[in-house]
């Protein structure tokens, strides 16, 4: 899709295409964290440290990370390729946004199923 041509409904899809798949990445994401050999010790400190907002904690969880530190690591055109829009023809606000939309979404989606995890 030309972005020259897209409207902003279209581009508005796009986005919401950006973060259906950052959800569909950080829900799958989020189910390897907690398993059956995760001890209950474990549990309590994670969901305690995740209620309390404890940096230890909340920096160990697998957030949405595009910092190029991996030769396989998420990249913004992955994301932008997750969607219709032409990586061409996007502004750099207009990637931003996509970015934005796949991270926030992404993180959301990670951080509920970890909790769900917790309590199953």
């Amino acid at each position: 899709m030309d972005t020259e041509s897209m409207t902003d409904a279209e581009f508005a899809a796009c986005k919401a295409q950006a973060a259906e798949a950052g959800k569909r990445a950080g829900h799958a994401t989020g189910t390897w964290l907690v398993d059956g050999n995760t001890s209950d010790a474990t549990r309590a400190k994670v969901r305690q440290g995740i209620e309390d907002g404890d940096p230890e904690v909340m920096d160990s969880l697998p957030w949405c990370d595009l910092g190029g530190q991996w030769a396989d690591g998420l990249t913004e055109q992955d994301i932008i390729g997750e969607t219709d829009a032409d990586p061409e023809s996007l502004e750099p606000e207009e990637v931003t946004e996509l970015v934005d939309a796949y991270r926030e979404a992404y993180d959301a989606a990670m951080l509920a199923e970890v909790e769900r995890s917790l309590s199953a």
